[in-house]
């Protein structure tokens, strides 16, 4: 039973597919767009990594310490000493010393540094897809022209196998006519080696064949297949103009190339940001506690 289904799905793996399942295989399995799509995920995370770090960033403090000698909660000012009712000693101390805070921080100029930062991540995060898009258009192309090719290898291979047959009957009845006397040895030996020259001719298409399914295989993420389907093929015979103006900006190429450029350009001027100060703001806000802050006393008074 375990046989059984492992020869039907190695058969399923090995149906024939056509032209467009091909396509479609290829741009799912595909290891290259699969590395393409995680780039794009990757520069996305960085722009808006850049884009977070302008709205500055708040920080959760919390200490504590332990001391061998009581410590005040409080700055232990001449005022407070003077004021406190009940003089020194009721000022609150503590030996476990806990301090919680809350902290901001954000830099409020930096000579465009940050702002640098931001645009050449969106620029590698725009070039990121392009790139992507213009990877899934070749690929596409290349899954064409393959399949086109692999089309037109097996058909020239039927062709040469009806050729190498030919040749097979050719021999025979050489070599019949020989036994007869009609023909000689070097009729015999012609025909030999036109049917060789022939039988290697198509050891060299089903060579081809294989490599082209490999290449198919290839761009398909290992999907392997058995068989090809007939695809009808229209050509456009369509005069074209010789004074049609193509705008090359619209190129994928050219796109990614300016988009290289201008991050370029934008790497220069973030380099400058040293020449300009730098203004920080920070705020914090935090209280020391104690877990004895309102129990201590002063022995000598018994307050």
């Amino acid at each position: 039973m375990r046989n059984f289904l492992l020869l039907l799905f190695s058969l399923a793996s090995l149906q024939a597919m056509t032209l467009e399942e091909s396509i479609d295989c290829a741009l799912k399995n595909n290891n290259s767009l699969k590395q393409s799509d995680v780039a794009i995920e990757r520069f996305k995370a960085l722009r808006d990594n850049k884009d977070a770090q302008n709205y500055g960033r708040l920080d959760l403090m919390a200490s504590y310490d332990h001391y061998n000698m009581p410590r005040t909660l409080a700055p232990l000012t001449p005022v407070a000493i003077f004021t406190s009712p009940n003089g020194p000693g009721s000022i609150p101390t503590t030996k476990d010393l806990f301090t919680a805070g809350i902290a901001y921080n954000v830099t409020l100029f930096d000579g465009f540094a940050r702002k640098n930062a931001y645009d050449i991540s969106d620029l590698q995060y725009q070039n990121a897809a392009i790139k992507s898009k213009l990877g899934r258009e070749e690929l596409i192309y290349n899954v064409r022209t393959l399949y086109i090719t692999l089309l037109a290898l097996q058909e020239q291979l039927d062709a040469q196998r009806i050729y190498t047959a030919s040749k097979e009957k050719l021999l025979a009845n050489i070599k019949h006519e020989r036994l007869l006397g009609s023909k000689a040895r070097i009729d015999e030996l012609k025909a030999q080696n036109s049917l060789e020259a022939s039988r290697a001719k198509e050891s060299t298409m089903e060579a081809g064949i294989t490599s082209v399914k490999a290449a198919l295989s290839s761009l398909m993420g290992g999907r392997e297949f058995d068989s090809t389907v007939a695809v009808k093929i229209t050509v456009d015979d369509t005069p074209k103009m010789e004074n049609d103006k193509y705008d090359i900006s619209s190129l994928k190429r050219c796109q990614a190339a300016d988009i290289d450029i201008k991050a370029s350009a934008k790497k220069r001027e973030q380099s400058k940001a040293g020449y300009y100060p730098k203004i920080d703001f920070n705020a914090y806000y935090g209280q020391n506690l104690g877990p004895n802050d309102t129990t201590n006393h002063d022995p000598s008074t018994g307050h």
